[in-house]
């Protein structure tokens, strides 16, 4: 925790939603959070689906960076293709 702020309290994402899942990206910090859609609990308040986060720099700066890249353009064909 950098500066006593968490990303997510830094900035505020871009939000996409679909019918099952919610995206958030924050192009800042670099970080994609992908999650499944909020859903209604017992007491009928809304529940945050369950989430991952991607950290892009971290993927950079890996030795995965070109599997990620050869990954991401698939994701993008398959997008423009639907």
């Amino acid at each position: 925790m950098k500066n006593g702020m968490n990303f997510w309290e830094k900035e505020h994402p871009n939000v996409l939603f679909s019918e099952k899942n919610r995206m958030e990206w924050y192009p800042k910090a670099g970080m994609l959070s992908i999650g499944k859609p909020e859903w209604a609990g017992p007491d009928g308040y809304p529940r945050q689906g369950k989430n991952v986060v991607l950290n892009i720099p971290a993927i950079a700066a890996s030795e995965h960076r070109q599997a990620a890249l050869d990954m991401f353009r698939e994701i993008v064909r398959q997008l423009e293709m639907n």
